[in-house]
């Protein structure tokens, strides 16, 4: 199954506080939407902190 990498970034006061890859797919049958998961990577002071 193809998926698509939807790239979300999260700010609180103008700051990265996270960036998260989701990975999701559309069913040719019924095109419903399916989640596979998501890489996420957690900011503070512009450091990666948490992965």
């Amino acid at each position: 199954m193809e998926t698509r990498v939807v790239r979300e970034r999260e700010t609180l006061g103008g700051e990265l506080v996270e960036i998260s890859d989701n990975y999701l797919a559309i069913c040719n049958r019924d095109n419903s939407v399916i989640y596979f998961g998501e890489d996420v990577d957690r900011y503070e002071n512009g450091v990666v902190v948490s992965h």
